[in-house]
């Protein structure tokens, strides 16, 4: 027993204070003996044993806590799979589109390009069947070259501006709505990050939890030792 306990605090502490229980105990029986007083104490069972109390078991609601944690991050995830898998999806539509928009522009401006020399071809027509109508019958060729003009102008369709404008305005849209489930993205993860730091810090407060249980324990096991001691020495 030596060797599990400090020998100065014994010298120093506890060996004192036995000193003076021996002495008042003298004291007392030799006043009981001046007074011709015999007194009988009772036989006293001996001491239980010191029995550590149980560590407390580990709290149930932190478990539970991170349990739902997990099962909210791993929800998270999906969610954030499925939205990409859309933003994806998206993307590819706006490609489809843009790719059909810049075909309908182009066969505009062919249209447009192949559109004078049509007009050129229906002068040149038009001046023809003047002259020949002149030469029968005076001034009607000004009707017939303005009723050829007429419809020239007319192939024009103004349609197909506002479908662009209408197709521009369906990709403006569409980028809003990316730019949306970008900023919902990184709410998301920041949400995500908030969570894991205070999934660490109920790790770092379980972790002093437990220091402080290792820390209760071993000032249970000294005071066992320094009782064991006081008790070999009084028995000594």
């Amino acid at each position: 027993m030596s060797s599990s306990f400090d020998r100065s605090i014994v010298e120093t502490q506890i060996l004192p204070v036995l000193i003076q229980v021996d002495d008042d105990r003298r004291r007392h029986f030799a006043l009981k003996a001046s007074t011709n007083v015999i007194t009988t104490t009772p036989p006293q069972p001996p001491p239980a044993p010191f029995k550590p109390p149980p560590p407390p078991p580990l709290p149930r609601p932190l478990q539970q806590q991170q349990q739902q944690q997990q099962q909210q991050q791993q929800q998270q995830r999906q969610q954030q799979q499925q939205r990409q898998q859309q933003i994806q999806y998206q993307q590819q539509s706006l490609q489809m589109q843009e790719s059909e928009v810049e075909e309908i522009f182009t066969s505009l401006t062919a249209r447009l390009q192949q559109q004078p020399l049509a007009r050129a071809t229906a002068a040149a027509a038009a001046a023809g069947s003047s002259s020949s109508s002149s030469s029968t019958t005076g001034k009607p060729s000004s009707s017939v070259s303005a009723a050829s003009h007429a419809p020239v102008n007319s192939t024009v369709s103004p349609q197909k501006p506002q479908q662009q404008q209408q197709q521009q305005q369906q990709q403006q849209q569409q980028q809003q709505q990316q730019q949306q489930q970008e900023q919902q993205l990184q709410q998301q993860q920041q949400q995500q990050q908030q969570q894991q730091e205070q999934q660490q810090q109920q790790q770092q407060q379980q972790q002093q939890q437990q220091q402080q249980l290792q820390q209760q324990q071993q000032q249970l096991d000294l005071s066992v030792c320094c009782v064991a001691s006081v008790i070999c020495l009084v028995i000594c």
